[in-house]
């Protein structure tokens, strides 16, 4: 989907939720639907802070973004990431970081996905809770640094 074609579907979720696109909402909305990074504040804020965009105004566009769900928050080793959900199908998925560089990326491996399906089922069987959301983080060194850092 293009990106302009998901701004608008995005401004039209924040309009049947009460908000309008305002053009900060805009900027940080842009950027999370052209980029495949997963992004800290900071990072947010350095990427829009040449769009007029304060921080203040950047926090409370997160906010809501989460709170409608345009962007999904995992935190890592107590550090916030954020990341686009709202054209996601994947409820279930896990990360990958690298203890060296500190990359983060998606693991969306079939097997992985079908190991937690099976551990949310038994879950919820067994305690009889629903279960909408699952993000996993693995660590290790990644396949870059390895070469580095020379690791078996």
């Amino acid at each position: 989907m293009e990106t302009e074609k998901k701004i608008f579907e995005i401004e039209e979720l924040l309009k049947s939720n009460g908000y309008k696109l305002t053009h900060p909402r805009e900027v940080i909305v842009r950027l999370f639907v052209q980029t495949s990074e997963h992004l800290k504040p900071e990072d947010i804020y350095n990427k829009v802070r040449n769009e007029d965009v304060s921080i203040p105004t950047g926090d409370r566009s997160i906010e809501i973004f989460k709170k409608i769900g345009i962007i999904k928050e995992v935190v890592i080793n107590n550090e916030r990431y954020y990341e686009l959900s709202i054209f996601s199908q994947k409820k279930f998925h896990s990360h990958f970081q690298c203890s060296v560089c500190g990359k983060i990326k998606e693991d969306n491996d079939r097997r992985i996905f079908k190991d937690m399906l099976m551990q949310r089922d038994y879950i919820e069987e067994t305690y009889n809770d629903v279960i909408d959301d699952v993000t996993v983080v693995m660590r290790g060194v990644c396949s870059s640094c390895k070469k580095d850092v020379n690791v078996a």
